[in-house]
């Protein structure tokens, strides 16, 4: 279950990547020189290096030990697909 939410977490996060690199690029490639579109993308960035550190944080919380089966998860009550 671990492997699968690493597996699972590293597409997120490249993905975020991916789509924070296409509007850092367009905003600095783009955008009028002398706005405020600078201030904007350092705002963007701070918050997303915020929210990178609260996944890590709360990734690293979950129990993974307990999580050893789907039984575990109570996803399938009565036995289900036992």
């Amino acid at each position: 279950m671990l492997y699968i939410a690493l597996f699972i977490l590293g597409l997120f996060v490249l993905g975020y990547a991916a789509i924070a690199w296409a509007i850092t690029y367009h905003i600095q490639t783009y955008a009028v020189k002398g706005d405020l579109s600078g201030f904007m993308l350092g705002i963007f960035v701070f918050l997303s290096a915020g929210l990178l550190l609260a996944l890590v944080f709360f990734f690293l919380h979950v129990p993974w030990t307990s999580f050893g089966s789907l039984q575990s998860l109570e996803v399938f009550p009565l036995g289900a697909f036992q």
